[in-house]
């Protein structure tokens, strides 16, 4: 009989999901601004290396390439588009983002700092909602209440 043919890779298949969850009160929706930057950082699977300080991904920028700075093993990094809903409704843990990354896997992100879109429940935006350590406290002035993103959390897990 045929012997299969097995394939061995030197890491795992490299689709990983940024998943996240919140408490909105006042927001229907949260999504990146068209300036967002995530700050995140990697591990390379070659020698377990963490990276140094994240490395800034605009997306959905085609794809980026880095080193590690122990083995210097080359790690490619894309965000799958298609797949990369890039909003959140608030009904759980929800697919933020997909990214393909060959040599090395995501470890932790940053999301404070940077602006994000809301939507009040009409669809209308609340202007300048900045996560400050995973909360944000604003007011809608169209309709008069508050608009606040509490608990803000995330996870990295195969996609």
């Amino acid at each position: 009989p045929p012997v299969p043919l097995t394939l061995s890779l030197p890491y795992p298949m490299p689709f990983f999901q940024l998943r996240v969850r919140a408490e909105l009160t006042g927001i229907s929706r949260i999504t990146i601004a068209p300036s967002f930057s995530f700050h995140v950082s990697f591990k390379c699977l070659n020698c377990g290396e963490l990276t140094p300080k994240p490395i800034v991904l605009h997306f959905p920028e085609e794809e980026i390439q880095f080193r590690c700075k122990l083995c210097r093993r080359e790690t490619d990094m894309r965000f799958v588009v298609a797949d990369s809903p890039v909003a959140y409704t608030g009904d759980g843990w929800e697919k933020f983002c997909v990214m393909e990354c060959r040599g090395a896997e995501p470890t932790t992100w940053n999301p404070s700092g940077e602006e994000w879109l809301a939507e009040n429940a009409n669809g209308k935006p609340i202007a300048d909602v900045v996560l400050e350590d995973g909360e944000f406290f604003g007011y809608d002035d169209d309709l008069g209440e508050e608009a606040t993103i509490l608990a803000f959390r995330y996870e990295f897990s195969r996609a």
